[in-house]
């Protein structure tokens, strides 16, 4: 029994890499979404773009893991947290949304990283508390695959655990959305042009394909009022 891997360093479809680390988080479960027959052609075309999606998006969780508990952090850090009382981060219930796992991700590694369960000897706990941040269909899973006596995998890292979760609650249709809410971004008179800016630099960030200056510019341009039409 053998830990899945979480090392994305390759995009290319036709890697014998990114084959097989979409085998191991679960990629051939998006690739079977649509049962329906296609041109063989197509369906390449459609397998390769969905593996980029996911193996762009693990990757790029697993930065966000290895910069924020990565390294130790001071244990100073620990006390000014508890002197401010700072609240226990949310839960994740497996809903299909990346901006709903992320942003809980986030909170989650804020909390750790101020508590001090940082740097490579602390992974295990790391793995462990995890459990207790998770609810609903993404705690039953937790339990069967992490903790369970007949699961798969004996030995989890912290990465490995956030990858799969990725690959086992967030679909296809929700891995599509980061262009879609990118051109769907628009300017409110309550998050303003700073937020506004803000937001598309959020969902270009999630995008395997960023869009090309230009693209950005006349997008932003086009919402903030008095901007081009």
């Amino acid at each position: 029994m053998t830990a899945p891997s979480t090392r994305y360093a390759s995009l290319e479809p036709q890697s014998v890499e990114s084959d097989h680390i979409a085998r191991r988080v679960g990629y051939n479960s998006l690739g079977a979404a649509d049962p329906r027959p296609k041109d063989a052609a197509a369906s390449r075309v459609e397998t390769s773009r969905l593996r980029n999606a996911t193996v762009y998006t693990i990757e790029r969780l697993a930065a966000l893991i290895r910069e924020q508990v990565g390294e130790p952090t001071s244990a100073l850090l620990t006390q000014v947290a508890k002197a401010y009382k700072l609240p226990m981060p949310g839960t994740y219930n497996g809903v299909d949304d990346i901006n709903t796992l992320e942003l809980w991700l986030g909170k989650i590694l804020r909390w750790m990283r101020l508590y001090h369960v940082t740097g490579p000897d602390r992974d295990a706990e790391r793995v462990a508390l995890l459990g207790s941040f998770l609810d609903g269909e993404a705690a039953r899973w937790y339990t069967q695959e992490v903790e369970s006596p007949t699961r798969a995998h004996c030995v989890w890292t912290f990465e490995d655990v956030i990858a799969s979760m990725y690959s086992r609650f967030i679909h296809r249709a929700s891995a599509q959305t980061a262009a879609s809410r990118f051109m769907a971004s628009r300017y409110s008179r309550s998050k303003g042009i700073a937020g506004f800016f803000s937001e598309l630099k959020e969902q270009a960030s999630r995008m395997v394909e960023q869009p090309d200056k230009y693209t950005s510019k006349r997008l932003f341009l086009s919402g903030t009022p008095g901007g081009v039409q």
